[in-house]
């Protein structure tokens, strides 16, 4: 199709920040190229069970998909998951986890004149993951590649064009090495289908992230009528040539 991400590898990033007091400096000037994948913390909403928001069937398939494929630690979107998630304190039977990839399925949503609406929806609690509670230790947890499959959330929550708020600059500043979501809202059959190609292209053929994407974009000319633009929707800040790469 005639749009420039399903033609091209293509990524964006956002302004190098300052130094920190230990010299780090996020982001950084310019993205990584390469991850080691030892873990995916995998997050899948399950609202049908705990809150009455609407139930996400084909969310709980792209979990069950992930995780039958990839070593993951699998949480359900809970307040205090998610908190241990974001401050670095995950673990498992064997002790502290360090994820390379986060990748989130879920609701979310972003809504200019009502903020407390904004960010990933969780499974217990009125409250949102946004950006003013995603925190540095996130770095010090594996540095990961953020993926939110949930509506909305590549937006910055201001009508500023080009402004570089939200999610993507929350968490680049606080040291992901890449960060994809959608910018609006879209159909949760061809998201499921969008996450599991996406890591089947990276994790298991060698694609490039960049590359991924713009076959993933391309999908777009292949709906009847181009009635469905969820194809279009995902937005990449990263390096276009970042691989990713099982750990041995």
């Amino acid at each position: 199709p005639q749009v420039l991400g399903a033609q091209c590898q293509v990524g964006r990033w956002t302004p190098a920040g300052p130094l920190a007091p230990d010299g780090a400096r996020r982001p950084p000037v310019a993205p990584e190229h390469g991850i080691q994948v030892r873990r995916v913390a995998l997050v899948v909403g399950d609202y049908h069970s705990r809150n009455g928001t609407r139930a996400l069937p084909f969310a709980e398939q792209e979990g069950e998909a992930l995780g039958e494929s990839y070593p993951c630690v699998r949480l359900s979107a809970t307040l205090e998951e998610f908190t241990e998630l974001l401050g670095g304190r995950l673990a498992d039977a064997a002790g502290p986890v360090a994820t390379e990839v986060l990748h989130v399925a879920c609701h979310g949503g972003v809504d200019p004149d009502d903020p407390a609406s904004n960010g990933i929806v969780l499974s217990d609690s009125a409250l949102r993951i946004d950006e003013f509670v995603v925190g540095g230790e996130l770095a010090e947890a594996g540095a990961p590649l953020v993926f939110l499959n949930a509506c909305q959330l590549a937006q910055s929550g201001t009508d500023l064009l080009g402004d570089q708020g939200g999610l993507a600059r929350a968490f680049l500043s606080v040291g992901a090495r890449g960060f994809v979501a959608p910018l609006w809202s879209v159909d949760d059959e061809l998201a499921r289908d969008m996450a599991v190609d996406f890591y089947r292209y990276t994790l298991g053929d060698g694609l490039t992230v960049g590359e991924a994407l713009r076959r993933l974009r391309a999908r777009f000319s292949q709906i009847p009528g181009h009635t469905q633009t969820t194809p279009l929707a995902y937005v990449y800040y990263g390096h276009p040539d970042l691989r990713l790469e099982l750990a041995g």
